[in-house]
């Protein structure tokens, strides 16, 4: 398992361990928070002053989403808006409870100068998959999807993909107007197919004690 030399730099010198997201559903989410409000310490806020403002949306059903706007152009309207899936396995994170999925829709907003739309959507063990999606999918359907385009990271980046394949089954597909996928995750290591098994050597290369998150706890975001 290779790993560049400044995240160790920084897991010795800010961190002071390796953070880890392991065991069970409970001591996930404890670890998740504590990494969460240690990386949040190390940086300055980020509001207004930044060029990005949020407020919160609730949908019909109660779907909360949390809305970044950047506030140099005041037409509002004409933004693209990303409709965002945040990582965390489907187990963990939040709109309001991961500092660095907070940091990084502030910074896609700004940088990109389009509306992030980052869906609170239900977590499992509680709602099991694809309620995840289902939620992702109301939150596209919410508003002007014309202006839409489907974005999320990790596992988040599998569900959007995924709200992009739902939307074609119900013949919604010309309202997706692209996918940004960060470093999704989309194929389960027990399904790989035969002729790919000999490149796909991330989990087992990483099955123990890779940062945040590595093989073991993936297998266990995924339900085994």
């Amino acid at each position: 398992m290779e790993i560049s030399q400044e995240w160790l730099a920084f897991e010795k010198d800010v961190l002071g361990k390796r953070p880890l997201t392991t065991g069970t559903v409970e001591e996930v989410r404890q670890a998740y928070r504590t990494i969460s409000e240690t990386l949040e310490g190390q940086y300055a806020a980020l509001g207004e002053e930044w060029g990005v403002r949020d407020h919160k949306e609730v949908t019909s059903s109660g779907l909360a989403i949390r809305i970044y706007t950047p506030t140099g152009d005041p037409k509002r309207g004409e933004y693209p808006v990303g409709v965002f899936a945040h990582g965390g396995g489907h187990v963990v994170g939040g709109a309001w409870k991961s500092s660095f999925e907070d940091r990084m829709c502030r910074y896609i907003a700004h940088n990109a100068q389009v509306v992030i739309a980052q869906v609170d959507f239900r977590l499992g063990p509680e709602y099991p998959a694809p309620a995840q999606v289902e939620d992702c999918v109301e939150a596209y359907k919410w508003g002007n999807p014309e202006k839409y385009f489907s974005i999320g990271s990790s596992l988040g980046g599998g569900a959007a993909v995924a709200v992009t394949l739902k939307l074609l089954d119900e013949n919604l597909g010309d309202s997706v107007k692209g996918i940004v996928a960060l470093a999704p995750a989309l194929l389960h290591p027990w399904n790989v197919p035969e002729e790919y098994k000999g490149i796909f050597k991330a989990y087992e290369e990483a099955w123990k004690g890779a940062p945040m998150q590595d093989g073991e706890s993936m297998v266990v975001f995924y339900g085994k």
